[in-house]
């Protein structure tokens, strides 16, 4: 409401305003007392018009702390009631058996290792003895056996002489 008597006040002096340019004698001077009432009364609207304002804004920074100061006392009933619900819990904790529990836990664990190294084992049969292998193979070398050996696994003739002669430096053929 202030606000529009000031707005009308402002236009009410730029008529004025543009009166006073215009009139000469006794009229300049009647638009002139009149222009400084005009000016009078737009200076108390804005007067109160700031009043107004800032009492309103000290309401609203009494709100905000108010609300703020109600924020803080539900913030600390909410942490008193978690306080209490969680010494109530930790009543229920024995933490010797806990302590036992994870005790027991790494002992399986240390047993379950244990088995996989068991299961993972080879107890495959299939050791050779390379000396034994030697021995074999020079005696068969030796009676003249090896060669049945090598006409037995022949290479097949339609495979290039070079493809033979890598082969026969791999040791398929001696």
């Amino acid at each position: 409401m202030l606000q529009v008597k000031v707005t009308e006040s402002e236009a009410e002096l730029a008529k004025l305003r543009t009166q006073l340019k215009t009139a000469r004698g006794s009229a300049q001077t009647m638009y002139k007392q009149r222009a400084m009432q005009v000016l009078k009364r737009r200076n108390m609207y804005m007067s109160q018009l700031q009043t107004l304002q800032g009492t309103q804004f000290n309401v609203e920074q009494m709100k905000f702390a108010t609300e703020s100061v109600q924020d803080t006392m539900n913030t600390m009933v909410a942490m008193q009631a978690a306080a209490k619900i969680q010494k109530q819990q930790m009543k229920q904790i024995k933490i010797g058996e806990i302590d036992d529990m994870m005790d027991d836990i790494a002992d399986l664990q240390l047993d379950a290792e244990e088995v996989n190294d068991i299961m993972s084992r080879d107890y495959s049969s299939n050791v050779v003895d390379e000396d034994a292998l030697e021995a074999e193979f020079a005696e068969l070398d030796n009676e003249g056996l090896l060669d049945e050996l090598d006409s037995d696994l022949a290479i097949p003739s339609g495979l290039p002489a070079q493809q033979k002669q890598e082969e026969s430096k791999v040791g398929l053929r001696s």
